[in-house]
């Protein structure tokens, strides 16, 4: 699931759970979402979201004339990413690409094309979700 899509599910959830529609909602009505949220047992990482996708949601409605008011202006952000990000050796990555038989290309051509896939991936740090609409 994209970032684009993440948030657009957690707003759908935050208006129904609320009842409004977005350009109703007030800086309370997120907290009680929140609250509700944490009382049923949803992770800090939901939570964080819905703070992250309202306060963005929220700027660019206001930039359009949408609403008078960020609801998520004045919530408190997402604490800095905690967890320590794995970065693969050159010898994982070699042996990602090349397999056991290093240089030697495939001759499916499926299997080519999905080394390909991850070469310019590794390369150009995609995400995986970025790689999906990739045509060959």
């Amino acid at each position: 699931e994209g970032t684009a899509q993440r948030y657009r599910r957690l707003l759908e959830r935050l208006l129904v759970d609320v009842g409004k529609p977005f350009s109703e909602i007030r800086r309370e009505d997120v907290e009680k979402h929140l609250r509700r949220l944490h009382l049923a047992g949803r992770g800090e990482s939901v939570r964080e979201g819905v703070v992250v996708a309202v306060r963005s949601f929220g700027e660019w409605c206001l930039a359009h004339g949408l609403v008078e008011v960020n609801p998520g202006a004045s919530l408190a952000g997402p604490r800095p990413y905690r967890r320590e990000v794995k970065v693969l050796t050159v010898a994982e990555v070699r042996r990602l690409l090349w397999g056991d038989a290093p240089g030697v290309l495939p001759a499916e051509p499926l299997e080519l094309r999905d080394r390909v896939l991850l070469g310019v991936a590794y390369v150009a740090g995609l995400r995986a979700s970025e790689i999906g609409p990739l045509e060959a």
